[in-house]
């Protein structure tokens, strides 16, 4: 199982202004059930989700994101598990196997969703049902330019994928439910606490490789599943120079750094590593005030890049 919070170059027309592109493009399959639903609702229709979407945005300037594109994309044994047999293609199930595993990814997707909430850190956000999301299961994949069967000429761009291939798309609001708290998955500073006047101290953050993993922990939970190598994200291995780093702080967030490819800017306090963050910095812009020793830093640094871009090739829909 693979969760992955999308880009919003990855996202129809952007992710600034109005969804609507992005919902009409994911009623491109029409078959039996695949409709729009939330956390408590199913047979959702479109208009209804451009409507909420885009209206959820009070307090949102012009150029921030006002939602944002999930995915969950099961393996293909994964998928004959929650079928319950070995198929080559959806077309061979039956109309009652159909329905029975959408059935199964919406409850899935719903759990999905209460660990996207929860990865937050936020008191009062406790679960799917305090996010505003839509989700529609899709049973197709396309063949895209970056394909390595388009690059040898064995497919055409366009043409469907064969298999199985089940997955979900999600739209989520950058609001919450209520429209008063604002959830980004873009904010990685997961765990930090800042203190912002006439509201005293807030959390922030979300982290990307803690919702990868607990997503999957939930799929083998919920269906009696046992993950097999290859099927899950795994934790990139600490580096042996990471390894070296004596301070606990700096060697948790440089861990945490190799699934996200952005690094923060740390200004020493009290002789240790305080809160003051720049984020949205490359790693090539990385700059540390204050520590013994910053080779270190940048031997961890070059192997986290070269961590970063191994998982920037293992792409998924």
């Amino acid at each position: 199982m693979f969760a992955k919070v999308h880009p919003a170059e990855d996202v129809k027309s952007g992710n600034t202004g109005s969804c609507h592109d992005l919902v009409r493009y994911l009623e491109k399959e029409t078959g039996e059930g695949q409709r729009f639903f939330s956390h408590t609702e199913q047979d959702i229709s479109p208009e209804r989700v451009i409507m909420d979407i885009d209206g959820n945005k009070k307090a949102l300037g012009a150029n921030d994101a006002k939602f944002f594109m999930l995915s969950l994309n099961p393996s293909q044994s994964e998928q004959m598990h929650l079928i319950g047999r070995k198929v080559d293609d959806f077309k061979e199930l039956t109309p009652q196997e159909k329905k029975e595993v959408f059935q199964k990814l919406e409850a899935f997707t719903r759990s999905a969703m209460d660990e996207y909430a929860l990865n937050f850190g936020r008191d009062n956000i406790r679960g799917g049902q305090d996010l505003m999301y839509y989700a529609r299961v899709e049973t197709e994949r396309s063949y895209h330019p970056e394909d390595e069967e388009v690059k040898q000429g064995i497919a055409r761009i366009g043409e469907p994928k064969p298999g199985l291939n089940l997955h979900v798309h999600v739209i989520v609001s950058r609001k919450s439910l209520d429209g008063k708290v604002k959830l980004s998955p873009g904010a990685k500073s997961a765990g930090n606490t800042w203190e912002l006047e006439g509201r005293g101290t807030v959390k922030r953050g979300f982290s990307h490789e803690g919702w990868k993993v607990r997503v999957q922990e939930c799929f083998n939970r919920k269906f009696g599943y046992q993950a097999k190598e290859g099927e899950t994200y795994v934790r990139p291995q600490v580096s042996a120079e990471i390894g070296k780093i004596t301070n606990p702080e700096l060697k948790r967030i440089l861990q945490d750094e190799q699934s996200r490819r952005f690094i923060l800017l740390f200004v020493p306090f009290d002789n240790g590593l305080k809160g003051r963050q720049n984020f949205g910095r490359r790693l090539n812009e990385f700059r540390l005030v204050g520590v013994a020793d910053l080779q270190i830093v940048k031997n961890a640094l070059a192997i986290i890049r070269h961590d970063a871009g191994l998982l920037s090739n293992h792409k998924h829909a």
